[in-house]
Formats: C-alpha cells, structure tokens, sequence
C-alpha cells in the first residue's frame, strides 16, 4: 500500500468528532515536575520575580505540586525591597527548599533598619544567616548604614557550601564578618571589606576576585602569602586564580610582595585594571608600572586584558612597557580620553589578538593607524618590512561611542584598508542606534557578520 492510501485509510478512520482535550491536572505531576525544573534553571540568573510565584497562581493542581514535590523552586530567596510578610516568605522558602543548597539576593537601595518595620528586617537577616550552613550563592547589595546595622545583629558564621559571594556598598565604605568559607570560587568586593576574612579557607580554591574601592586591595597579597603558605602539592599544581578585576586601587608593591603576587597571578585568564568613577582618573597614582611588571612574563596564559576609566598617559604608559603577553586575544579599551595608537611596540607584544573592544572612546586615531601598514620590529629602519598592526584581529566592536563622534567613513576606511592588506575583519559590532549612512550600507554589504548590539550586549540584528 502506498503512502498516500496509507494517508487515506487513516483519515477514513479519523472519528467525526475530536475527543475533548484532557485537562490541565490530568498532566502527571513527575513531568510536570520536569517542566518546572527547565523553567527553574532558565530563571535562575534574573532578578525578576521567581517563578514559583507565577506557578502558584495557575491553578490549585499546580501549587500542590510546586509546593511538595518541587523543592528546588524554592532555593531562590530574592529579597528586593523589605516589605511586610518578608520573614513569613523566608521561612516558607526555607522550609520548602528541604535543605537543598541556597541562592541568596538581597538588594535594598533604601535605609530599611531606620524603617517601621526594623524588627523584622532584623529577624529576616538573622533567619538568613541561620541557614548560612546551606548558601550556595550570597549577594547583598545595600547603603553603608545598612551593612553598619547588620554588622551588629549578626555572628560569625561558617559557610561551607558558598561558592560565590558579593557584597556592594552602593554610597560609601563597610565591613562585615565572615567565618569559614572552603568552598568559595568567586569573591566581589564593591566598597565592603571582610573583617578578619579567614583566607586560608578557600585560597587554593579562589577562581574569580574583585575588588573594588581604596583599602581593600591589599586583600590579593593576602591571599598571595596564604597560598605561598599552602603545601607543597597545591603549590605545585598552581593556583587556580583565573579573573582578576582591580578598581580604584592597586596592591602594595614592594620586595616581599612582588614575587608572591608573581606566583599567585601567573595562571590568570583575564584581567581588568580602572577605575570606577568616570570622573576620576589615577594618572601617576594607579601604579601602572608595577601592575604592568607583573604581566612581564608572568601571565603566559592570559587572555583578555581590559582597561576602563583610565588615563591617556597611563595608557601611553602600558604600550611603552616591554611585557609580551603571547596568549592575549581579547583587549577592551572603554573611557579612555585621547586614545591613540601610535606606539606601535604594542602590537609586537600581543601577537595572538584577534578581537578589540572600544567603548565611550574617540575610536578614530585609532581605527586609522590599524589600517596602516607599519614596522614592528625592536629598531625601526627604512629597511624594515611594513606589516599589517595585530594581522589576527578579526572582530571589532564599538560600543556607546561618545556623542557627536562620527566613525562610519573611519571604519570603512579601516575595513578597506585590511582587506587590500590581506587581513580583512569578519566580525563588526556597532551599537544600535548608529545612523544608516552610505557608508553603513557599504559595510553591511562587505563585512563577513555586522551586528547591531544594544546596551545590554544583544545582538538586535546582523
């Protein structure tokens, strides 16, 4: 028989009335349990409402079964803004998680211990630190009179499941205390110093360190003389250290702290050195010469190297450094006033980039000297071969350029200028909202992928 009588006989058979459809509660709750954990996962990186809230509004089938046989749903404890009730919605969320493993929010912009319902928040910060034995994840954003009050209601604790810890101080400087941390993987410091952090806990397991603000930097030469102290077989399997983001403020240089800041950093795979303020650049201060020293030989693995809110003479300074950093791919340039290229030294010590990120720049000196073929050799003579700046880079992107700074006919000059070199750029991200000129239209035509990207980073369209 075939296919199309086998079509025929089945449609002959097809009943004259479709059978009506099951309902919603004949669903079996183990698939639905299923469904509520892709849901879960998918969700669980937003700061938007949780979404066992929005499955315990569907129906009543679907709160039972979020309720008793999904506790994973409730492992997102999200407190945005303190209201009344928080502490009864923290002890459901405790109570139902069922001892899984904790992601913790906290973001309170506003003075909530100065607030009527002081009592409470006191008693939901005391609740949370009495499952501290349970986090996996602790963000807490809040004003420094807020991490002053709750540096007097709280303990010491031990946290020995948490992997990732940030704290931000959004107006000033704060402490805080914490016990042991073994587990710890990532650590962001915004403004907040840890009193007395028991470092030696978690120094050989330490994969990603931020630290942002004046006074707390000298927290990574800490943990650099923790792990010089470390036995001898985590020394030699090297530290696991891989991001490493400095703001405001570098590490105390000296003879004792060179070489132990040499081996705590030497397996970094990507680097972030600025500022935080926009207004407010360390020129002479930043010690650029000492941080650059520590990439001399040091990082052969590093592979994104990004400089924000600095000044042109310290980025003049970093290209007149004699590092080479062999595995360096990615470099990101954002707020950096006069920005040039015209040591051309710099190329020589990055061999491997292939992408460059430029971000509220005047990205046009710059674009210009990277289409022009130029020697890079230690001793520039008339005899020396022009070469093509980076002949690797592949992607460019320029991001939230500053007003009133035209670069189409820039970039088409640059796009041009690579091709008839023989190192064309295949990927161009621009923002969004750049004008559609005759040039745009020439360089959506010719370059490999054009993206428009929004401020978040989303490709809107290619």
């Amino acid at each position: 028989m075939s296919i199309l009588s086998l079509l025929q006989f089945s449609w002959s058979r097809k009943p004259a009335s479709p059978e009506p459809l099951p309902r919603i509660q004949a669903f079996p709750a183990e698939l639905l349990c299923i469904v509520f954990s892709l849901t879960h996962t998918s969700s669980s990186a937003s700061r938007g409402i949780p979404w066992v809230h929005t499955l315990n509004r569907v129906c009543s089938f679907w709160r039972n079964v979020a309720r008793e046989l999904c506790p994973f749903l409730w492992t997102e404890i999200r407190i945005l803004h303190f209201r009344a009730g928080q502490l009864e919605m923290l002890n459901e969320y405790l109570d139902r998680s069922s001892n899984l493993t904790l992601h913790v929010l906290v973001d309170a912009p506003s003075e909530v211990f100065e607030a009527a319902g002081r009592t409470e928040v006191c008693r939901v910060f005391l609740g949370l630190w009495s499952a501290s034995d349970r986090w996996q994840t602790l963000s807490i954003s809040t004003t420094p009179h807020n991490f002053s009050a709750l540096e007097n209601i709280i303990q010491r604790q031990d946290a020995p499941l948490l992997e990732s810890l940030t704290l931000c101080d959004i107006r000033g400087h704060a402490t805080l205390k914490f016990g042991s941390t073994p587990a710890l993987k990532s650590l962001i410091l915004r403004g907040v110093k840890l009193q007395a952090p028991e470092t030696t806990s978690f120094v050989h397991q330490l994969e990603s360190l931020e630290l942002s603000s004046h006074g707390h930097a000298d927290i990574l030469i800490r943990l650099a003389e923790e792990f010089d102290n470390c036995p001898y077989h985590i020394r030699a399997a090297g530290p696991r250290l891989r991001h490493l983001s400095l703001y405001d403020e570098l590490p105390s240089f000296n003879t004792h702290s060179r070489p132990l800041l040499h081996a705590y950093t030497r397996s970094l795979r990507s680097l972030t050195l600025g500022n935080r303020d926009p207004y407010y650049f360390h020129a002479d201060l930043f010690g650029f010469t000492d941080i650059c020293n520590l990439l001399d030989n040091n990082m052969p693995l590093l592979e994104e190297l990004s400089f924000t809110h600095i000044s042109a003479s310290a980025w003049q300074r970093v290209c007149n450094l004699p590092p080479s950093l062999p595995a360096l791919q990615t470099l990101s340039l954002s707020s950096v006033p006069e920005l040039q290229f015209r040591n051309t030294a710099i190329c020589r010590r990055l061999p491997a980039l292939r992408s460059l990120v430029l971000r509220e720049v005047d990205p046009r000196q710059f674009l210009e000297s990277l289409g022009t073929p130029t020697s890079v050799s230690a001793t520039t003579t008339s005899k020396d071969p022009a070469v093509v700046p980076w002949p690797g880079l592949r992607s460019l992107s320029l991001r939230n350029i500053l007003p009133g700074i035209h670069v189409c006919h820039a970039l088409r000059g640059l796009v041009e200028a690579r091709i008839g070199m023989g190192s064309p750029l295949a990927v161009i991200e621009v923002d969004v909202g750049m004008q559609c000129c005759k040039d745009v239209k020439w360089l959506e035509e010719i370059v490999g992928e054009w993206r428009r990207v929004d401020l978040d980073s989303e490709v809107i369209a290619s």
